[in-house]
């Protein structure tokens, strides 16, 4: 561990970066260590979610974005979701970790070759496996804002003005990627209406390559269907890394429920395959007694 402590820009306090190396295969422990520090260190930092505005959708006095300008955001509170307390398997989440923090220390290399300082995921898995609840997480545990996009609902032109007013050190999410209408021929010019009301898989590409003006903005792509989408879209320094996101087997289960909330399963449930979001729903629905909880998940052994 090496420590370096920053004179702050006010005479008020200094700013102390430390730097953690370990070698462990229990790395998600710690994970849940750093972000338990985190939360204790930027309490005061809220976290917002940014939702695009629908074409007909009309501006309300006092939304704004950070910008000043109420034309594209609508925004809220987030709701903290602790990335540490999300079910899911340790090397997904080692692996979505490892690729965010080369991408944080390569910096200068980007701007140094003049390559567009983004970072683009693709977490693609069954319906109700987590993505969306990944996404979150992942942007309460950097404490970056987050913005979605609902595709459906703008025109093509209005795209990649959009993700221009997108401020440095943000999330994008396009969510539900195939729904939207991912299969468009790569040669189709912009204006076309396959995306909805008419962003193009030609424009989604353009902006992936650069054309819009990020800087610092890592962006989240969802599908439930990873084989429908065209190979040109999930081709390198468009998405940097592709994640399954699928079911939770036995192995992560245990060791979430032992740790959420002291529920020890035995090797009974070696053959336990749940989605994200049934597992939270019993969790929620039978918290006050264990042996309800362990009865409903019998029913989701193969």
């Amino acid at each position: 561990m090496t420590r370096s402590v920053h004179p702050a820009n006010t005479s008020a306090s200094q700013r102390e970066t430390i730097f953690i190396r370990g070698y462990t295969p229990f790395k998600y422990k710690l994970v849940s260590m750093v972000e338990g520090l985190r939360q204790l260190s930027s309490e005061d930092k809220e976290i917002k979610i940014y939702t695009n505005r629908r074409n007909s959708a009309k501006a309300k006095p006092g939304e704004v974005t950070p910008s000043g300008s109420d034309e594209n955001w609508v925004a809220k509170k987030m709701i903290p979701r602790r990335l540490d307390r999300l079910c899911l398997d340790p090397e997904v989440r080692n692996k979505i970790l490892d690729v965010y923090q080369d991408f944080v220390s390569s910096k200068d290399w980007y701007h140094d070759t003049g390559t567009t300082y983004k970072l683009c995921y693709l977490l693609e898995g069954p319906p109700g496996t987590g993505k969306s609840s990944l996404v979150r997480a992942f942007a309460t545990f950097t404490k970056r804002n987050l913005y979605r996009i609902d595709l459906p609902s703008i025109f093509d032109h209005e795209f990649i003005p959009m993700l221009d007013s997108v401020p440095p050190g943000s999330i994008v999410l396009l969510d539900d990627i195939t729904v939207s209408g991912a299969q468009v021929n790569r040669t189709q010019t912009s204006g076309a209406s396959d995306f909805g009301h008419g962003v193009t898989l030609y424009t989604l590409q353009q902006a992936l390559d650069g054309v819009a003006g990020l800087d610092d903005v890592i962006i989240f792509i969802n599908t439930n269907h990873v084989e429908e989408l065209e190979d040109t879209l999930t081709r390198k320094f468009r998405i940097d890394h592709i994640v399954h996101v699928g079911e939770q087997k036995y192995p992560q289960v245990a060791v979430f429920l032992k740790e959420q909330s002291g529920i020890t399963l035995d090797e009974g449930f070696s053959s336990l395959s749940i989605k994200g979001c049934d597992l939270h729903a019993i969790m929620r629905d039978t918290r006050t007694d264990p042996e309800s909880m362990k009865a409903e998940l019998v029913k989701y052994l193969n």
